[in-house]
């Protein structure tokens, strides 16, 4: 090894002796000396150039974004031909007679028909939020760039960009239709996997079954034109709570032959939550949930759950929000909806809407922490990972000690 090093540096020795009798090194050092200034400042004018160009560049590109995300002022709307101005979450409900027209600055143009009742509960520079709570409606969106519309009649949304549609929606029997004249939609609910897309001539409809939702897309009728929103002066029969018949004849065979059966409440009060429930069914339901007091209500869907019965506690609980909106028992029916949906029937989506509107309507309410914690369950395990992430990241930061912190922490770290 060391005879190696000494050959190799002998041979070093021999070349810088060669180029030191002619003189090469110190040509060499020479030109690379006198020319290392020019090269130097050629490049740093290079540099500063370029570093100028990005920087500007990186400048506009700002500029642009921040113009593009600059938010507007939000929609507002009037109520009525007489164009009266409406609150935000204010209960509107067309007459018994006549359709009631809700116009917004954007030109969009939805006509409630009678009877029907809604509800605008957020507007944004691109859209606004309806809430449809029974009955029926035109709806005429102005097609724009960026256009949001969300429009939700009970567990179902319509997410729309710019479309003329009919949608309709009954509370008592937990049936929505929609049809679709012309554009192109979304529909998130339960049954629907996910979205459906209903598109131009094609009408969906979903009501409860035994087995879960029935979904029916069928197409329109050739020909069928739309109603022209602004000018229609009436609307289709509105959705009524059927009653059931009345059974009086029975009723008085009944009282000759012995003492009255015990009403629902009382057995429900003695925890026999089978029979209470088979006596509210025979008394009627839609008679119940339309005369019945919040206490009552709030029991009866109490005895449903017990009983089983999920879909009659889901009929229950929305006559409480529906009837008694923004008490506290609206609040707690709105969140047990969420629950029911998420652990009754693992109806992920459907728990994400009732969980959103608790958040919405009660943001102070006092399941305010939980309905977000439970929110970001539903839209993990419905699938919405990144929707999950940004309730995960809300909830840290003002539930940094909840329940649901592990969830949270796990969500952002994948």
């Amino acid at each position: 090894m060391n005879r190696w090093v000494e050959t190799m540096r002998a041979i070093a020795q021999l070349q810088d002796n060669w180029a030191d009798a002619r003189g090469i090194s110190s040509t060499v050092r020479e030109r690379l000396v006198a020319a290392k200034p020019a090269v130097s400042r050629h490049y740093r004018v290079q540099r500063i150039v370029w570093v100028s160009a990005t920087c500007g560049a990186l400048g506009i590109a700002a500029s642009v974004l921040l113009l593009w995300h600059q938010p507007g002022s939000a929609l507002t709307f009037a109520v009525g031909n007489a164009g009266e101005t409406a609150a935000l979450g204010e209960w509107v409900r067309a007459p018994e007679a006549e359709a009631l027209p809700l116009s917004f600055s954007d030109g969009t143009h939805i006509l409630l028909r009678q009877s029907s009742q809604a509800r605008v509960t957020e507007t944004s520079a691109h859209g606004a939020h309806l809430v449809l709570e029974r009955g029926s409606l035109v709806a005429e969106v102005a097609h724009k760039q960026l256009a949001r519309w969300e429009l939700q009649a009970g567990p179902f949304s319509v997410l729309v960009r710019g479309t003329h549609f009919n949608l309709e929606w009954s509370p008592e029997s937990s049936t929505f239709n929609l049809e679709l004249t012309e554009g192109l939609v979304d529909v998130v609910g339960p049954g629907l996997m996910g979205s459906r897309a209903v598109k131009t001539g094609q009408r969906l409809r979903v009501a409860p079954a035994s087995s879960g939702w029935r979904i029916e897309s069928t197409e329109l009728e050739q020909g069928a034109a739309p109603i022209d929103v602004q000018t229609a002066a009436s609307a289709a029969p509105s959705l009524a709570i059927q009653e059931p018949p009345s059974n009086s004849a029975s009723s008085a065979s009944t009282k000759e032959s012995g003492p009255a059966k015990p009403g629902w409440q009382e057995l429900a009060a003695a925890g026999d939550y089978a029979e209470s429930l088979a006596a509210a069914r025979k008394l009627g339901l839609p008679r119940i949930c339309s005369t019945g007091s919040v206490a009552d209500l709030t029991k009866l869907a109490q005895v449903a759950r017990a009983g089983g019965d999920a879909e009659t506690a889901r009929i229950v609980l929305r006559s409480v929000r529906e009837r008694f909106a923004g008490s506290a028992e609206a609040a707690m029916a709105t969140f047990d909806l969420g629950r029911l949906a998420f652990d009754t029937s693992g109806r992920f989506l459907e728990a994400v809407h009732w969980f959103k509107d608790y958040l919405r309507e009660f943001p102070h309410g006092k399941l305010a922490r939980e309905a977000m914690g439970r929110l970001m369950e539903a839209l993990e395990r419905g699938g919405d990972h990144s929707g999950a992430r940004e309730v995960a990241n809300d909830y840290l930061l003002k539930y940094p000690t909840g329940p649901h912190v592990g969830l949270a922490h796990r969500l952002l770290n994948r």
